[in-house]
């Protein structure tokens, strides 16, 4: 019978392989675009941070959990203005439109499932890590 840390810890790990293989995939199109041997304007770089920056959003749970599941939603509001700045004409279109956003919400909400379980396993303490889920 698996109990619900072992759910909680799996769902983190898959969270993790979901969010490292979207950066790799960022850095890939980072790279193979031209960024970076051309002058970018301040748009075209935060439309980059935010594909690269998922992974490392999430290894702050190693600090903190929680810091690491608002962070990863401020991500995903932050990529959906970001879509709206880019749209011709602006309009707030759909982030799960493909792939990338309905893999990034699955991961945020891996994260804040973990979270939760972790928060009520550990008794509500302050500060919960990956480490004592």
């Amino acid at each position: 019978m698996i109990n619900l840390r072992t759910v909680a810890k799996l769902s983190m790990a898959l969270a993790g392989l979901i969010l490292l293989v979207e950066t790799f995939l960022g850095m890939y199109a980072f790279v193979w675009n031209g960024y970076l041997w051309k002058f970018w304007p301040v748009i075209d770089a935060a439309t980059v941070l935010g594909i690269i920056i998922g992974f490392p959003i999430y290894l702050v749970g190693f600090r903190s959990l929680r810091a690491a599941m608002i962070g990863l939603w401020l991500l995903f509001v932050v990529q959906w203005v970001d879509m709206y700045f880019y749209s011709v004409p602006r309009h707030f279109g759909n982030l799960l439109d493909g792939w990338y956003g309905e893999l990034l919400l699955i991961a945020i909400l891996l994260t804040t499932f973990s979270y939760i379980v972790a928060r009520r396993l550990n008794g509500d303490k302050r500060i919960v890590t990956f480490m004592n889920i």
